[in-house]
C-alpha cells in the first residue's frame, strides 16, 4: 500500500530518509575509501602515487560524466530500481578490488564504481521528493547532505582501523559487503520508496515534452558555457 507523501504524520517518512541517507553515506564513504590505503597499494600494484591518483580521477570523472545520462534514465524508468542497482553494483566493485590486486583491474573496477556512484543524487532527490511530506523535505535534504559528509569523514578513520585489525583486502571486502547489505535492505523496504516518475513520464509524453526536451536543455547555451 502506498503512503501519502504529503502527510506530515506519516511514520514512513523517517524510514525513507534513513534509507536514502544511508545510501548517500555510502556514496561519499566509497569516494574516500582508497586514499588511506595508498602507501600499501603502491607496493601491491607496483605503481607510484601518481598512478593511484589517476585511478581515483577515473572514478570521479566517470561519476561526473554519467550524472546527466543517469538522471535521464531516472526520469524515464524510475529512481527506485536504479538506486538499488547502483548501490549493489558499487558494493560488488569494491569487493572485487579486494579480490583482484591488479592495477588494470583497479582502474576498470573504479570506472564501474564511478558509473554506479552517479545514481545517488538523481535517484535520491527524485525519491525524497515523491516520498517525503512537503513539511519535512527541508530536514530530509539536510539529513541527506549531512550523511554524505559523514561518509567522507568516517572513511579514512574506518579504513585505518580495519587495516590495524586485518589486511587491506579484507578491509575492502568488509566495506563492500556492508554496501551490499544496504542494497538488500533497500530492496526489502522498497515499498516505502515512492517513485512518481512513471506518472510524470506519461504526462510528459501526453504534453509532447520528454526525452528530447531534456537533451535540448543539456546542450543549451547556458549549460555548455558553464562547462
Amino acid at each position: 500500500m502506498e503512503i501519502d507523501a504529503n502527510s506530515p504524520r506519516s511514520g514512513k517518512n523517517a524510514k525513507v530518509i534513513a534509507l536514502i541517507s544511508t545510501g548517500h553515506f555510502l556514496s561519499h564513504f566509497y569516494l574516500l575509501l582508497l586514499p588511506p590505503l595508498f602507501p600499501v597499494l603502491r607496493d601491491v600494484y607496483g605503481v607510484g602515487f601518481t598512478e593511484l591518483g589517476l585511478a581515483l580521477t577515473a572514478f570521479s570523472l566517470t561519476t561526473g560524466i554519467t550524472q546527466a545520462p543517469i538522471g535521464f534514465l531516472v526520469d524515464r524508468y524510475g529512481a527506485r530500481g536504479i538506486l538499488i542497482a547502483g548501490v549493489a553494483l558499487e558494493s560488488v566493485a569494491i569487493v572485487l578490488i579486494g579480490v583482484f590486486p591488479v592495477y588494470s583491474a583497479l582502474v576498470g573496477l573504479l570506472v564501474l564504481a564511478g558509473i554506479a556512484n552517479a545514481v545517488y543524487h538523481p535517484a535520491n532527490y527524485a525519491i525524497m521528493n515523491a516520498s517525503v511530506a512537503k513539511q519535512r523535505r527541508g530536514r530530509a535534504f539536510s539529513i541527506h547532505t549531512f550523511a554524505g559528509y559523514m561518509g567522507a569523514a568516517l572513511a579514512p578513520v574506518t579504513m585505518i582501523a580495519l587495516m590495524n585489525w586485518t589486511d587491506w583486502k579484507t578491509a575492502l571486502i568488509i566495506c563492500g559487503i556492508c554496501g551490499a547489505a544496504v542494497a538488500l535492505i533497500m530492496a526489502l523496504n522498497s515499498e516505502v520508496l515512492l517513485d512518481a516518475t512513471s506518472t510524470h513520464v506519461d504526462s510528459a509524453r501526453h504534453d509532447g515534452v520528454g526525452h528530447h526536451s531534456g537533451l535540448r536543455l543539456l546542450f543549451s547555451l547556458p549549460i555548455l558555457m558553464g562547462l
